[in-house]
């Protein structure tokens, strides 16, 4: 039986070509060890084993969702599996909470002093992140292009670039998408500026306003916002370092492999300087059984043997 991918699985970003190249060479190693899962007839978890499956022929086993949320499960399974920014959160976040709010099950809906829909505060807390990312996320989640959005799950571009150029018209956004993230992220420099200089003249008093407190009343962002914004950005380098950190650390087949090739770089080296010197020596054996030749010959001739 055919599927298809289940929307909150879909809220979550695809692989690469090369991590699903990856899991196709895996599944053809040592099969699939991992069961996909089913939740209202769709794959809400292992969509890529399954499709690389079908892609392959091969049987994909499965197993149906138990008496769980499904909100919960999607989030712990990718939870640990993936390295997302908080920015990417906060929007995954959005998009499942919007799931939820079309009527769908939820552990805590109904429940005493349960909110729903939930607040921002409610939502940021769960992915994260301060109140103010969690705003742009759901500007970015209404606003935003296909393109956009999952360039930001990606990591390909921060949520505030995308918040940036979430105004301009969907087709501008893709255009930009296809473009790449670098000019995603000049568009975003050059929209934010004349976008920040027409809030703060707006606002009466904005002229003596000390420039502080303009960019403060310029966007709503309160100094607890700032601040938890500054923190996130610290958190996301350090993720990304710890990342790398991780890879180099994971690279001890590639070192060991340099190391083996220098020694046989260095071993050729040695056996190439042997080489020339036997060629020089077997030059001069050469020399030498001609010079012998010719005294032989000589001889010969003298003594009237040749």
């Amino acid at each position: 039986m055919a599927y298809v991918q289940h929307p909150l699985s879909a809220a979550f970003p695809a692989m690469s070509a090369a991590e699903f190249q990856a899991l196709k060479d895996s599944i053809e190693n040592i099969g699939v060890q991992n069961p996909i899962f089913l939740y209202e007839g769709m794959v809400i978890d292992g969509w890529h084993r399954y499709s690389a499956c079908v892609e392959m022929g091969m049987p994909c086993p499965e197993s149906q969702l138990g008496d769980v949320d499904p909100v919960d499960f999607v989030k712990a399974q990718n939870k640990e599996r993936r390295h997302l920014s908080v920015g990417a959160w906060a929007l995954i976040e959005a998009e499942l909470w919007d799931w939820r709010a079309a009527g769908r099950p939820a552990a805590d809906k109904g429940a005493p002093g349960a909110p729903f829909p939930p607040t921002v505060a409610k939502m940021a807390e769960a992915a994260g992140a301060s109140v103010r990312t969690m705003k742009q996320a759901g500007k970015v989640k209404r606003e935003a292009a296909p393109e956009i959005k999952d360039a930001v799950k990606s990591g390909a571009v921060s949520l505030k670039d995308a918040h940036a150029i979430a105004d301009l018209p969907k087709e501008e956004q893709a255009a930009l998408a296809a473009a790449g993230p670098q000019a995603i992220k000049e568009a975003a420099r050059a929209v934010t500026p004349s976008n920040e200089a027409s809030a703060v003249q707006s606002q009466p008093g904005a002229n003596s306003a000390p420039p502080a407190e303009a960019g403060c009343a310029n966007d709503g962002a309160s100094h607890e916002d700032l601040a938890a914004d500054a923190l996130e950005d610290y958190q996301r380098l350090l993720d990304d370092n710890q990342m790398m950190a991780r890879v180099f650390e994971a690279d001890g087949q590639l070192a060991a492999a340099m190391a083996e090739i220098a020694r046989l770089t260095e071993e050729n080296r040695v056996l190439l300087t042997r080489v020339n010197g036997l060629i020089n020596e077997k030059d001069a054996a050469v020399k030498a059984a001609r010079t012998y030749k010719r005294k032989l010959d000589a001889l010969e001739k003298r003594t009237g043997t040749a």
